[in-house]
């Protein structure tokens, strides 16, 4: 994951097309290493950029930080292609 959060990091300050979607990826990143609230910060930040499927993943972790069933990450959206 370290190397994939790196190259999201990037597209970011690159300002590439796609960065909604980095967002959106690096809250899963964030969500798989267990640290919620960074994840639902970057959900909230790809949502506001546009990238619709940051609503289901900040709906997601929502649940998960309010219920602590962490099975729930299964359920987040990951952008594979740009």
């Amino acid at each position: 994951y370290d190397e994939a959060f790196v190259s999201f990091q990037k597209a970011i300050e690159a300002g590439s097309q796609a960065v909604g979607a980095s967002y959106n990826n690096l809250g899963v990143i964030y969500a798989i290493k267990g640290d919620l609230q960074k994840a639902d910060d970057k959900f909230e930040t790809a949502k506001n950029l546009g990238f619709t499927e940051a609503e289901t993943n900040l709906a997601v972790i929502r649940k998960v930080m309010k219920t602590n069933d962490n099975n729930l990450i299964a359920q987040l959206i990951f952008k594979e292609r740009f």
